[in-house]
């Protein structure tokens, strides 16, 4: 008994291009690859019988909420901070609720501060002793401070690639007044 071969693929037995394919191929009883559609298992096997669906974390899948640019962490660059007159002349009269300036102390309360009104800045610093201005806001010498370059970099001279890996970083730590430079070295 002869096993009759059962081709598992669909093909159009008509038309032009079923004549030039017999021509053409070496194999005229192969199969074009195109399974037939009730060979398909619907849902295949090994499947679950629910399908898939992701979960739900609001608010950050919220897109109205939640835009790139907030949620973007590879470019999440420091940005510049604006303090207005007000702000510094409330800063200067009262303080911040870490560091007060001026403190009301009763016995019936404990230490509270008052909101200021808006104030311009040049009516609070007629107001404020000089010397509390001085001390905050400027050196011991009376000028205000010179923005700083912590860190200075030392290369090798040889302009290539160390074999020894010694690029240091060179910066200032204060300890008790000295000055005394250490130096890092990265690998």
């Amino acid at each position: 008994m002869t096993q009759r071969f059962v081709k598992l693929t669909a093909e159009n037995k008509t038309g032009f291009w079923h004549w030039l394919r017999q021509w053409l191929v070496i194999d005229p009883n192969r199969s074009s690859g195109l399974t037939r559609n009730n060979q398909f298992r619907k849902p295949s096997p090994g499947t679950p019988a629910k399908p898939y669906i992701g979960p739900l974390n609001l608010p950050a899948s919220d897109i109205a909420e939640n835009p790139y640019w907030k949620r973007d962490a590879r470019r999440n660059y420091p940005r510049l901070s604006v303090v207005t007159q007000e702000t510094l002349a409330e800063l200067l009269l009262l303080g911040n609720a870490k560091c007060s300036a001026t403190t009301n102390v009763s016995e019936t309360s404990e230490t509270s501060i008052e909101p200021a009104t808006n104030r311009s800045l040049s009516v609070t610093l007629q107001h404020v002793p000089s010397a509390e201005v001085q001390s905050m806001m400027l050196t011991k010498k009376g000028i205000a401070p010179l923005p700083g370059k912590p860190y200075h970099w030392l290369l090798d001279q040889q302009g290539g690639y160390p074999s020894s890996k010694s690029i240091f970083m060179q910066h200032s730590v204060k300890k008790l007044g000295k000055c005394s430079k250490t130096a890092i070295q990265i690998y």
